[in-house]
């Protein structure tokens, strides 16, 4: 599913991917990773719509479960995937974004992906994405939540 994207419509996505790290890297300070709570909507306002927030799965950290879901990525999905795991039939199957999801749980690093997937209104969006681990305040030391920004378009089947 992955494609390449053209350099016009990296230039329109980079500045809210460049955004969210430059804002992980700073409210982490020279923690490892910053807390959940450290995250401050209003401070994304911008972007915040096109943002969501997975909750990993301790004992399997390639699953997740949706705990924030901007309107612009409800949108994208057609539907709002918010308090449902991934691996929900009434998620679409993002395969792509979750292989590096639990990439970024796993690894700690920040992550990006770029492809595509069908709605469920059978739409084709094309999206870029960039992901960035958060702890818990009593665990500083594991990633228990992916803080994502998603920029998309449909695209023609």
């Amino acid at each position: 599913m992955r494609k390449t994207v053209s350099l016009l419509s990296l230039r329109s996505s980079k500045r809210g991917h460049e955004q969210l790290v430059t804002y992980w890297h700073r409210i982490k300070g020279l923690a490892l990773y910053p807390t959940e709570s450290q995250v401050n909507p209003n401070e994304l306002e911008e972007l915040w719509g096109n943002m969501f927030l997975l909750e990993v799965d301790r004992e399997s950290p390639g699953n997740f479960r949706y705990q924030y879901v901007g309107p612009s990525i409800v949108e994208a999905y057609g539907i709002d995937p918010t308090g449902k795991s991934h691996n929900s039939n009434a998620v679409p199957n993002l395969r792509s974004m979750l292989e590096v999801g639990a990439k970024v749980a796993i690894n700690g690093s920040v992550g990006m992906d770029e492809s595509w997937f069908l709605n469920n209104k059978s739409q084709k969006i094309m999206y870029r994405c960039s992901l960035v681990p958060l702890c818990s305040p009593g665990d500083r030391a594991n990633v228990y939540f992916i803080l994502g920004f998603m920029s998309w378009r449909r695209a023609s089947l």
